[in-house]
């Protein structure tokens, strides 16, 4: 978490970002912008380190990737989760928290059409045009961090509020747990080390 606060731009910054929807084919258009408490949404390699390189042996250059409303999104809801969390346990990091999703958030909705620059050689592009869904996460987590009801009314006035669980949205396909089961050779497995374990 520290070092996801670390990410956030400082009060008052202007900077040069591709606000706005970008043309597929044509050049990228830069709007200067106040990006104070947005969020840059990676580090990485400026090319991509040769497989396999442990990370001690990585000579690549590594660049500060350029804030967007989707990191600043996923700042604002992890850090208003971790005031949760660290709430009576370390009250000064919580309250740190707490002020830095506040302040993305602020930054995200006044930036809302900031989306990841894509041309870039040293890492994934991790495209996502549609940021309903990090609006929707990150106004949930500071409601169940804040109970303010301007973020309860914000949520009920949102679509994916009231869309199914199950269904698709936009034409997407819905998220399916079974992705996320192990094999059926390494459930076997799983099962019958179980049942060695309960007869041991």
């Amino acid at each position: 978490m520290r070092f996801l606060l670390e990410m956030q731009v400082s009060d008052g910054a202007r900077l040069a970002l591709p606000a706005g929807r970008q043309s597929a084919t044509g050049p990228v258009r830069l709007t200067t912008i106040n990006a104070g408490g947005m969020a840059h949404r990676k580090v990485a390699d400026r090319n991509w380190t040769a497989m396999p390189t442990i990370p001690a042996n990585d000579r690549e250059e590594r660049l500060l990737y350029p804030p967007s409303t989707a990191a600043t999104l996923n700042l604002a809801a992890t850090a208003a989760q971790c005031a949760r969390i660290w709430k009576g346990v370390d009250d000064g990091f919580a309250h740190r928290c707490l002020m830095a999703a506040e302040h993305a958030y602020r930054a995200a909705l006044r930036n809302r059409q900031v989306f990841a620059a894509q041309a870039f050689p040293g890492s994934g592009g991790y495209g996502d045009d549609d940021l309903a869904d990090e609006f929707y996460w990150a106004t949930a987590e500071l409601y169940a961090t804040t109970h303010r009801l301007e973020l309860a009314d914000a949520l009920h006035g949102m679509a994916l509020h009231a869309s199914p669980l199950t269904g698709p949205r936009g034409g997407a396909a819905p998220p399916r747990w079974g992705r996320s089961r192990p094999p059926r050779q390494a459930a076997c497995r799983h099962r019958s080390a179980t049942r060695r374990a309960r007869n041991w």
